[in-house]
């Protein structure tokens, strides 16, 4: 075997490695081209260019083809958890927040901690834009005094 056939194979074991370490479904259409090299290296090894055009050929044309039916069937759908249902509706200040310190809020009838970059008094309607941990970031729609 010529060392275009080594350097084949070892491209094959470094893209499965990488697949199952991402498992993005990326990779894996690598390691076939790189398959598709190693078979084109063991009938004309001298022709290194053919070698490294069949890789890319085989490799981006099985990308492009299969994966996107592959994530159709294998990749599931994120379900959204109850809590994400919260993000873009509307909560109400129950203890005060500053852009310093995290407050409560009220959202969908459950108690939550909150921080805003703008301070935000109790009463105050406000928005829920993201949520990080156990936190929501919220930002002010009403002040209780505009009620």
């Amino acid at each position: 075997m010529e060392f275009a056939s080594y350097f084949w194979i070892a491209a094959i074991i470094l893209f499965a490695i990488i697949e199952v370490a991402t498992v993005g479904l990326v990779s894996i259409w690598f390691a076939v081209g790189s398959l598709s090299g190693c078979i084109v290296s063991l009938f004309v090894p001298t022709l290194t260019w053919l070698q490294i055009i069949v890789f890319l050929a085989v490799s981006f044309l099985l990308l492009i083809v299969t994966r996107p039916i592959i994530k159709k069937y294998i990749i599931k759908k994120q379900i959204p958890t109850n809590a994400d249902m919260i993000i873009g509706g509307q909560a109400v200040v129950e203890e005060a927040i500053t852009s310093t310190n995290t407050g409560r809020v009220k959202a969908n009838g459950l108690s939550w901690l909150a921080s805003s970059v703008t301070d935000l008094n109790p009463g105050d309607v406000c928005v829920v834009q993201e949520i990080k941990g156990v936190t929501l970031i919220v930002t002010a729609i009403k002040k209780s005094g505009a009620l």
